[in-house]
């Protein structure tokens, strides 16, 4: 299959999950609203990511963020 420069291919993270979330999708993904997507940022627990305007959260960052919760109930 022949790909040209403006060909759009998409790029997925593991386990097919896209690398940049929008903010729903990462409040969907850990379960809480988006106010506190947005309280996570000011905390830099996840960092803000500006992709032409729009707010997007990296996968990573989110499945980080996951396991540091979890280090720190395991901890208790």
């Amino acid at each position: 299959m022949e790909h040209h420069q403006n060909d759009h291919v998409p790029i997925t993270a593991v386990g097919g999950v896209p690398p940049l979330l929008t903010v729903a999708e990462a409040s969907s993904v850990l379960g809480v609203g988006r106010t506190t997507i947005y309280k996570l940022f000011a905390q830099r627990q996840l960092l803000a990511l500006k992709v032409l305007g729009s707010t997007r959260v990296s996968s990573t960052d989110v499945r980080a963020l996951i396991e540091r919760q979890r280090e720190a109930a395991v901890a208790e």
